[in-house]
């Protein structure tokens, strides 16, 4: 992303309210074609004059959303999904405020914004100077990583109840999802990963998933359909999702003793909606945890479930969903977790031969994004989790429920 250092400087300098002259030092992007970004994002260092004399450097991220254009243009309609800047410049500031009523909260659960360029460029402090970094991509989260996010996401998700209540944000502002079934393109797309996914194993798995796999074959027909009427349904609690909540937007703080995350921070919040708090669950969990985590569904889920509860409590607010409340609509949402496996987990666990080109260009011929497609559905790391998620998806009869 090539930029004019002089509205970063001033956009610092405005911030920090110091009056120090800021100068830019350095520049680079922190975006690969294997990292599977939908935004350009660039780490600016700059020294900052303080007014008693001397200089501080300061490192920031200039991030500019590519998903509203790229998605605009594929609909031929103008649409922003709740646009990250009305995250970063509204939304997250006034949780901020928030935060710091309840001592339940002892940090907020995404970097600060220190301003914005336009629209679509804000700039955000750099987290990796406070020694955030992402998890494993290709493997998956650990227990322990996947645990603090399960209780990070249900602070976050209590956070947006409490300011709906207080009509301190409105949910009509976050209507739209990308993946709410309402966009052809999209929707081609989706079925498109079906199909693509049928035609990986079909011929590749056992005999024993025969049964499983011949019922995957209708999915496509029925995806699109199943996806809409998970959004049209009555939730048990609606909340402001996260809405993309896989490895790569998520960073963690380590402990230096034990090595064991300690904080956690959201970022990319291009895709947050309003809707039940499932959808964000099973995005995470068909997404971003290694087959092993898969196995503790239920504790996860529980862990939610108490951490929701305390925070609402906490905050007032007294109609809490139960553990079975929540097991009932991750059950009732459970389609959509299977679309995350089939139509984000494969980029996800992708190793970089496999990647698809990075969103903002196509460099790359069409027989060579089909054939890495494919691959991405046949590597032994995605397998192992998806057979998991098939499996419960067959003993609890979703399978059977959609494709009768």
């Amino acid at each position: 992303m090539l930029m004019d250092p002089l509205p970063v400087a001033q956009t610092v300098q405005k911030y920090f309210q110091d009056g120090g002259q800021v100068t830019v030092c350095d520049s680079k992007s922190v975006v690969s074609d294997d990292n599977n970004y939908a935004s350009d994002m660039t780490r600016i260092s700059l020294k900052i004059k303080a007014p008693e004399g001397g200089y501080k450097t300061v490192s920031v991220i200039v991030k500019e959303s590519l998903l509203d254009r790229i998605v605009t243009e594929a609909v031929q309609v103008n649409v922003h999904f709740s646009t990250e800047f009305k995250m970063y410049c509204e939304v997250l500031p006034t949780m901020e405020q928030l935060v710091k009523e309840f001592p339940i909260y002892q940090d907020t659960l995404w970097p600060h914004c220190l301003g914005h360029l336009d629209e679509r460029k804000i700039v955000l402090e750099d987290l990796q100077v406070f020694g955030y970094r992402m998890g494993n991509r290709e493997c998956g989260l650990d227990y322990d990583e996947a645990s603090l996010v399960i209780k990070s996401l249900a602070r976050f998700h209590a956070l947006s109840v409490i300011l709906v209540e207080k009509g301190l944000i409105h949910a009509d502002d976050f209507s739209h999802f990308v993946f709410g079934g309402h966009f052809q393109d999209i929707n081609e797309l989706i079925i498109s990963s079906f199909k693509s996914l049928h035609q990986a194993i079909y011929t590749c798995w056992s005999e024993e998933w025969k049964d499983i796999i011949d019922k995957l074959g209708k999915v496509s027909e029925v995806a699109i359909d199943q996806l809409k009427q998970l959004r049209s349904e009555p939730a048990k609690l609606k909340v402001l999702n996260h809405g993309d909540p896989w490895v790569n937007n998520i960073m963690f703080k380590y402990s230096n003793v034990s090595s064991s995350p300690e904080s956690v921070k959201f970022v990319d919040f291009q895709l947050s909606h309003y809707n039940s708090f499932a959808f964000d669950l099973h995005y995470f969990l068909s997404t971003s945890v290694s087959y092993e985590v898969l196995f503790m569904f239920d504790r996860l889920i529980l862990e939610y479930t108490e951490t929701l509860w305390k925070c609402l409590r906490n905050m007032g607010y007294l109609e809490v969903p139960t553990y079975k409340d929540v097991m009932d609509e991750m059950k009732r949402t459970e389609f959509f977790g299977l679309f995350a496996a089939v139509t984000v987990a494969p980029v996800v666990c992708a190793p970089p031969e496999f990647s698809p080109p990075k969103i903002s260009t196509s460099e790359m011929s069409v027989e060579e994004m089909e054939r890495r497609k494919i691959a991405r559905y046949s590597t032994l790391e995605y397998t192992k989790r998806l057979q998991i998620i098939l499996r419960r998806a067959q003993h609890g009869g979703l399978l059977q429920t959609i494709c009768h």
